[in-house]
Formats: C-alpha cells, sequence, structure tokens
C-alpha cells in the first residue's frame, strides 16, 4: 500500500462541520488526521461520528485513486524501462525542454495590384502612395 503524503478536506462539507461544537469538531480533525495515518476508525461521540463517515467515504475514494494513479506509474514505468528507454517528462531536470531554433522568417510578398480604400474606394499601389504624401 501506498501512503500519500496530504488529503483533502472538501469546502462544502463546512456547513456540516459547523453543526458540531467546538470540541467535537477539534476531536473530529484530530480523528481525520488518525484515521489518515492508521486507517483505524476512531471512537467519537454520535454527532462527530455521523460526520466522520462523510470525510470517511471521500478519504477512501481518494485514496484509492492515489493507489491505482501509483499502480499505472509503476506499470509504465516497468515498460519503459524494458524497452530501453530512459525517457524523462519533458522539462524534467534530466530532460531539459529544448531551446527553439526554428527561423521563422515571415516575408509577405502580396501581389495584389488592387488596395481598397473606406475612405474613396479602390486604387492601384501607384495611386495609394500618392495619397499618403
Amino acid at each position: 500500500m501506498t501512503t500519500s503524503k496530504s488529503f483533502l478536506i472538501y469546502k462544502h462539507l463546512e456547513p456540516v462541520i459547523n453543526q458540531l461544537s467546538d470540541k467535537d469538531a477539534g476531536i473530529l480533525f484530530k480523528a481525520i488526521f488518525l484515521y489518515e495515518r492508521t486507517q483505524e476508525e476512531p471512537k467519537l461521540t454520535a454527532e462527530a461520528n455521523i460526520v466522520f463517515t462523510m470525510f470517511k467515504m471521500y478519504l477512501d475514494n481518494a485514496r484509492c485513486k492515489y493507489e491505482q494513479r501509483c499502480e499505472t506509474n509503476r506499470n509504465n514505468a516497468k515498460r519503459a524501462k524494458a524497452k530501453g528507454s530512459e525517457s524523462l517528462p519533458i522539462g524534467s531536470k534530466r530532460n531539459p525542454i529544448a531551446p527553439n531554433n526554428n527561423n521563422n522568417n515571415n516575408i509577405n510578398n502580396n501581389t495584389n495590384k488592387k488596395i481598397l480604400s473606406k475612405k474613396k474606394g479602390t486604387y492601384t499601389k501607384a495611386q495609394w502612395r500618392g495619397i499618403d504624401e
């Protein structure tokens, strides 16, 4: 079993916690940390236990997803090692992002003979140059 370094407490559960006394809320908070470390259900008051059950569902679901992600990453690493590839994610310390050395000289050679003007209609390039002067 893999243990993560963190867990989430969702904001939408705040109204439920606000229904508890400050003492029960503090005990619940400590119980959540204990549960995440040991997966043992703590002994709580009836009210705190109801709220803990809701948190427990979220915590268990997040732990399951984390373990699945770790397993997927392990399998991907094994496959990459079996291929003899030492591929690392782009931007990692051993595989920095390569600089873009493309020389993009965009030159527009517009061969249109007429240029549209909003003021006086359609002009040729020669006429347009004369207007600017």
